[in-house]
């Protein structure tokens, strides 16, 4: 009997760059989040504001520079190890929504703001990669 092998799938032609390699926008985005928090010292250090907030800085830092980070290399990386399609720009904007949200409520210090926005990146990473894993489109499963 014969044996058919799967050959690794080609990135999709109809999507565009920035849906096939997010990483293209989370990147450059995390680098503003980053500088946006260490901004928060600069201030501080020059006068600009009389507080510093170590709060807002490791929230800015942690949930919205790295959560950048990381949803640019899953959103990258997972649909080409499972070969499916791309990311969505619905998940690309709820992602860069979420991540904006999450800084302005540091920003303003509306921690529940905050707080909601960096829960909703979690949400919005596990539909993304659970639809991928185990959708019938998948091409290979996660590794055991």
């Amino acid at each position: 009997m014969a044996t058919i092998e799967r050959t690794p799938a080609l990135p999709d032609a109809s999507a565009s760059r920035w849906r096939s390699e997010p990483f293209r926008i989370f990147f450059p985005l995390g680098v503003l989040f980053a500088w946006v928090g260490v901004g928060h010292w600069l201030a501080y250090t020059t006068g600009v504001t009389a507080t510093y907030s170590c709060k807002l800085h490791g929230s800015v830092q942690m949930q919205a520079f790295m959560m950048a980070f990381a949803a640019g290399f899953l959103m990258t990386a997972v649909p080409r190890r499972t070969q499916t399609p791309p990311v969505t720009r619905i998940e690309i904007g709820a992602m860069i929504t979420a991540l904006v949200i999450t800084t302005i409520g540091a920003l303003y210090e509306r921690w529940t703001v905050c707080e909601a926005g960096y829960a909703a990146m979690f949400v919005i990473l596990a539909q993304f990669a659970m639809r991928r894993f185990f959708g019938r489109a998948a091409g290979r499963r996660p590794p055991a």
